[in-house]
C-alpha cells in the first residue's frame, strides 16, 4: 500500500485540506480521505486533525485528472503535500526544533509501507517522517529473530515521541522500559541521530536498568516456584499435541531458550528429511552442534550478537524421536495453553535444568557452556579444559535420564 498526499478543496465539506490517497501496486485509488487541521492541543502541544472520508472515488479520479495531478509517488509537485511539509503543517516552530525533522530525508512525497503502523493514542501516524518499510527491513536483516525484530519495530512506532522526549520513558512500567530503550536506540541509529539521542537521554536522567542486580538475583533464587512446575508439566501432557509434548521434553533435557528450542527442534526434523542430520547432530559424541548451523544467506543460526548457543548434549533416542515428529509452532502452543487457562512456564524449564545439573555435581562452567554462556572469569576463559568430552557427555546423559522423573516426583 502506498500513500500520496495532495492539497486541494475537500469534495465533502468544501474546505481546503490534505487529501490522502491510498494506492495499490497498480497506482489505483482504493481509499481516500481529506485531513483538516483542527487545533493545537494545549497540553501536549500536538496538532489535532479531523477527517472526511471520500466515498465517490470515481468522481475524485475525474477531479484529479482535470487538475492534471498524477497518481505516481514520485517527488511532490506544486499543490501536493510532501512528506516533510506534511509532518506538522501548522506548527513550524515545533517542527524546526524537532530532532527527527532536522535529521530526516524529505525527498519523497509518499510514506510507503505494507500496513498502517500500530501506534499509541497520542501519536499521529502522519507525523512519522520515516520510511517504515525500509526501517522494518533493516531490523529484520539485523536481528536473527523475526519476532524480536517485530517487537523492536512495534515499540519504535508506539513510543516514537520518546525519541525527542526521553523523559517520557520514565512513565513506562519498569518491566517494559528496557524494551523501549532498545527500540529507541535502534531507531535513532537508523535515523542517524544516535549521538544526539544519547545526550538527551543523559540530560533527562534516564538510565538503562542493570541486569546485574544482586538484589534481583537474590529474589530470583529465593522466590522460585519449581515446586509447582512438575504439576504444570504433567498437566501439559493432557493439553498439548504429541510433537509439542516432545518439544517440552527436549527443552527440559537441554535447558536452552524457548526460541532456540523451536529453531533446533524444527532444524532436526528438516535435516532428517533431507538426509543430512549428521551435519547437525554428532552421533559419535551425542552432541547437537548448534555453532555450525547457518541460514542460506550465511548468517549463523544460533550465534546472535547478544545470545549464543554452542552445543547441547542430547541422547540419540530423543533425537530419533524428534526426527520422526512434526514441526512445532510457538504461537500455536501458546494459544493452546492460554485457552486452557494456564500460565506459559516453558522458560522455567531452563532454570530447572541448570539447578538440577548443579545439584548433581556438574561444574557451573560446564552448565554455562551448555546454555550458551561463556563466563568472564580468567579460569573459564583461559584454563578450563574438557579432557574427555565423551566422559562428560556420558555423565550428563546419566543425570538427564532422571531429570523428568525428578520434576514429576
Amino acid at each position: 500500500m502506498k500513500i500520496k498526499c495532495i492539497k486541494f478543496e475537500c469534495p465533502v465539506c468544501g474546505n481546503s485540506g490534505s487529501c490522502q490517497l491510498f494506492l495499490n501496486k497498480k497506482n489505483q485509488v482504493r481509499y481516500a480521505r481529506v485531513r483538516h487541521y483542527s487545533h493545537l492541543d494545549k497540553q501536549t502541544r500536538k496538532p489535532q486533525f479531523t477527517y472526511c472520508k471520500v466515498t465517490d472515488l470515481e468522481a475524485l479520479k475525474t477531479l484529479l485528472s482535470n487538475k492534471n495531478i498524477s497518481l505516481t509517488t514520485d517527488d511532490a509537485e506544486s499543490g501536493q503535500v510532501g512528506q516533510k511539509s506534511n509532518a506538522i503543517i501548522h506548527d513550524l516552530e515545533l517542527r524546526d526544533s524537532s530532532l527527527i525533522y532536522r535529521n530526516m530525508w524529505a525527498g519523497s512525497s509518499a510514506r510507503i509501507e505494507h500496513h498502517p503502523p500500530k501506534t499509541s493514542k497520542n501519536v499521529d501516524p502522519e507525523k512519522l517522517c520515516i520510511d517504515l518499510l525500509a526501517y522494518k527491513n533493516h531490523l529484520l536483516n539485523k536481528f536473527t529473530s523475526r519476532s524480536y525484530a517485530k517487537q523492536i519495530f512495534s515499540n519504535s512506532i508506539k513510543y516514537f515521541e520518546c525519541l525527542e522526549n526521553p523523559q517520557g520513558i520514565s512513565e513506562i512500567p519498569a518491566s517494559n522500559r528496557g524494551n523501549v530503550l532498545k527500540a529507541m536506540a535502534n531507531l535513532s541509529k537508523f535515523l542517524g541521530v544516535y549521538g544526539e539521542y544519547q545526550k538527551r537521554l543523559k540530560n533527562s536522567g534516564i538510565k538503562w536498568l542493570s541486569s546485574d542486580n544482586a538484589f534481583s538475583s537474590f529474589l530470583r533464587m529465593t522466590n522460585h516456584n519449581h515446586g509447582s512446575l512438575g504439576d504444570w508439566y504433567r498437566t501439559m501432557q493432557n493439553i498439548l499435541r504429541d510433537n509439542e509434548k516432545l518439544y517440552l521434553e527436549f527443552m527440559l533435557k537441554t535447558g536452552i531458550r524457548k526460541n532456540e528450542g523451536i529453531r533446533a527442534f524444527n532444524r532436526v526434523i528438516q535435516l532428517a528429511k533431507e538426509g543430512s542430520l549428521d551435519t547437525y547432530y554428532n552421533s559419535e559424541l551425542g552432541i547437537l552442534e548448534h555453532y555450525k548451523q547457518k541460514y542460506s544467506d550465511g548468517r549463523f543460526m544460533f550465534l546472535k550478537a547478544t545470545k549464543k548457543l554452542y552445543i547441547s548434549i542430547v541422547s540419540k533416542a530423543l533425537i530419533d524421536e524428534i526426527a520422526e515428529s512434526q514441526k512445532v509452532s510457538y504461537s500455536a502452543m501458546r494459544k493452546r495453553i492460554i485457552r486452557a487457562r494456564y500460565n506459559i512456564r516453558i522458560r522455567e524449564l531452563r532454570s530447572y535444568y541448570a539447578t538440577y545439573l548443579r545439584t548433581q555435581g556438574i561444574l557451573s562452567e560446564y552448565i554455562d557452556l551448555l546454555q550458551g554462556r561463556i563466563p568472564k572469569s580468567v579460569f573459564a576463559r583461559h584454563y578450563l579444559k574438557v579432557d574427555d568430552v565423551k566422559e562428560l557427555v556420558n555423565k550428563i546423559n546419566v543425570i538427564i535420564a532422571s531429570i523428568e522423573g525428578s520434576l514429576l516426583s
